[in-house]
């Protein structure tokens, strides 16, 4: 007996029914994503290597809790902007800590601190929104901090230079720009003066002055 063919309107219905995916389902794959998204800011942000004192760190070792007491100590001080008073207080404390460095370094390891004065100078800016204007500057301070090994007479012509600036804006204290610059530089040179005696080359920490002004600081110390 030949096979009865459906009715017309079941096949209609049958060829338009699509399956919905069920709300627990979207759930699933919304909680998914959220536990996802976590996942990358806590492995990013929040599972972070705790903070090592100057005991843990050792005379060699980096010590962040070294490094905000200098953010700190410079913050404290208010906003320094070039020609204040507040600036000259916080090269000196830049200074200060320099020449700690040099007194506790290691014995096979040379500290040098110079304490520069750009008298003046003309800084001819050739790109960017002044481009073609020429900033004149005068009475810059730098602190020069030059760390070699005592041994390595190599290591008098080849050099690293890793710079910052102490001034800030007149409306900030800055402790993004650039205190925490300084505070890394003073903390990481402090290490490098206890085991700069292994390089071949020496390392040149360079604190200037009247960056927020057109980048005087760094013309000055390459011109003078």
């Amino acid at each position: 007996m030949p096979p009865r063919n459906p009715p017309p309107g079941n096949a209609q219905v049958a060829d338009s029914f699509v399956p919905k995916r069920s709300a627990r389902l979207w759930l699933a794959l919304f909680v998914l994503l959220a536990n996802f998204c976590w996942a990358v800011h806590y492995y990013q942000y929040d599972n972070l290597p705790a903070p090592l004192s100057a005991d843990h760190a050792g005379k060699r070792g980096f010590s962040e809790v070294e490094a905000i007491k200098h953010v700190r100590a410079l913050t404290q001080i208010g906003p320094h902007a070039i020609g204040s008073d507040a600036l000259d207080n916080a090269v000196q404390y830049v200074l200060a800590e320099a020449e700690k460095m040099k007194k506790m370094a290691h014995w096979e390891v040379d500290v040098q601190v110079d304490f520069f004065h750009a008298k003046s100078g003309a800084n001819s800016l050739v790109s960017g929104l002044f481009g073609g204007k020429t900033l004149i500057y005068s009475d810059l301070y730098h602190i020069i901090l030059r760390i070699l090994p005592k041994y390595a007479s190599e290591a008098e012509s080849s050099a690293i230079l890793v710079s910052s600036h102490i001034d800030t804006v007149f409306s900030t204290e800055g402790a993004g720009d650039c205190s925490s610059c300084v505070a890394v530089m003073l903390e990481l040179a402090r290490g490098v003066s206890q085991w700069a005696h292994g390089f071949n080359n020496s390392v040149i920490f360079l604190f200037n002055t009247g960056e927020e002004e057109g980048l005087n600081g760094a013309h000055s110390f390459i011109t003078q």
